[in-house]
C-alpha cells in the first residue's frame, strides 16, 4: 500500500495460557460458515450445556468419552471437535492460525503499464477454537462439599484457599506446592466439592471433575463428623462412583483415604468403623485445623509421587 508496509515484518499475535490448557478446534462439516453453526456461550460455566444456535432438534448429546478420549470440549453439545494441542510443559507453544500469503502494493510497481496497480494477498486461516483448562497436579484432593479439603490444603502446603463452614466454599481448583525432603516439589490440587450426580453435571460437576483427570494420585477426603449427614464410608462410595461414571478407570488411580476433623467430638468411633470397612486400605486421620496427622499424610504423598518419578 501507500504506507510501504511489509506484512512479513509484522508481529505475531500471541497469548499466554496456564499449564494444562487443551486447545480444541471445531472441524468444518460443510456448513456455510465452515464450522457447524454459531455457538451460544450464554450457559458457559453453568450446569446447562453450551449449544449451537441452530435448531435444538439437530443437537447431539453432550460431550462424551470414547476409546480415544473426549469427543468435544466439556459443556458443548454439538459439532465435531479435534484437540490440536495439550499444553502441559512450560514454554510449549502451538499455532492456531497462519497468516495468508502477502500481496504486492502499488509501491512495487511505480512505473510502466502496471503503475498504480496491486496484487491482493491471500486471506489467512480462520477457525473456531475453545481453550479448556485442566489443572495439572500430582495429587488431587477430592471430597464432598465442606469435607475439609481447603483446610487440609492450607495445612499441607503454601496455599491459602478460602475456608468456610458452608458448602462450595471453593468454586475453582486451588493449587498448593509442597517441598519434599530431597528438594523436589509435589503439587496438590483442591478440587471443588463433588455431589451425588456430579458425573451428570449436577452441581457444576463437569467443571470440577475435569481437573481430576490429570492428577497422578487422588486423596479421598472424608468428614468423620458427618457434618453433611453423610457417613464417611458412604461419602467414599459416592466419590469413587462419580469418578468412575465420569471417566472409566479414574477411580482406579493410586488413592489415599484422608479422614478429617478428628478434633471434633465422637469421631474416634467413626474412624474405627471407617477403617474396618476400608481394610486393608489405610486411613490417615488428621485434624487439619490443629495440624495433627498432616506430616504422615505428606510422607505418604511423597513416597507415592517421588517414588513413581524415579521408576
Amino acid at each position: 500500500g501507500a504506507q510501504g508496509r511489509i506484512g512479513s515484518r509484522g508481529a505475531d499475535a500471541r497469548a499466554r495460557v496456564p499449564l494444562g490448557t487443551i486447545v480444541w478446534r471445531e472441524l468444518a462439516d460443510g456448513d456455510d460458515d465452515g464450522g457447524g453453526g454459531a455457538i451460544d456461550f450464554t450457559h458457559w460455566g453453568t450446569d446447562s450445556p453450551v449449544s449451537s444456535m441452530a435448531d435444538a432438534s439437530e443437537s447431539d448429546d453432550e460431550s462424551r468419552v470414547n476409546e480415544n478420549g473426549w469427543t468435544r470440549p466439556r459443556g458443548l453439545s454439538r459439532g465435531e471437535w479435534l484437540v490440536v494441542a495439550d499444553l502441559t510443559r512450560d514454554g510449549q507453544t502451538c499455532v492456531l492460525a497462519r497468516g495468508g500469503k502477502g500481496g504486492k502494493g502499488n509501491k512495487r510497481m511505480p512505473v510502466g503499464r502496471e503503475a498504480g496497480t496491486r496484487e491482493p494477498g491471500a486471506p489467512g486461516e480462520e477457525g473456531k477454537f475453545v481453550l479448556e483448562l485442566k489443572t495439572v497436579a500430582d495429587v488431587g484432593l477430592v471430597g464432598l462439599p465442606n469435607a475439609g479439603k481447603s483446610t487440609l490444603l492450607r495445612a499441607l502446603s503454601n496455599a491459602t484457599p478460602r475456608v468456610g463452614s458452608y458448602a462450595f466454599t471453593t468454586m475453582q481448583p486451588q493449587l498448593g506446592a509442597v517441598s519434599a525432603t530431597d528438594g523436589e516439589t509435589i503439587t496438590l490440587a483442591d478440587i471443588p466439592g463433588l455431589i451425588k450426580g456430579a458425573h451428570e453435571n449436577k452441581g457444576l460437576g463437569h467443571n470440577f471433575l475435569r481437573h481430576v483427570e490429570r492428577c497422578e494420585a487422588l486423596a479421598y477426603v472424608v468428614d468423620l463428623s458427618s457434618g453433611d449427614g453423610v457417613k464417611p464410608w458412604d461419602a467414599l462410595d459416592i466419590l469413587k462412583r462419580e469418578l468412575e461414571e465420569y471417566l472409566p478407570g479414574l477411580s482406579k488411580r493410586p488413592g489415599f483415604i484422608v479422614a478429617t476433623k478428628t478434633d471434633l467430638p465422637h469421631t474416634a468411633r467413626t474412624l474405627k468403623a471407617l477403617r474396618a470397612r476400608t481394610a486393608p486400605t489405610p486411613v490417615f486421620a488428621v485434624s487439619a485445623a490443629n495440624r495433627e496427622g498432616t506430616d504422615e499424610v505428606l510422607r505418604v504423598f511423597e513416597n507415592e509421587i517421588i517414588g513413581n518419578r524415579r521408576v
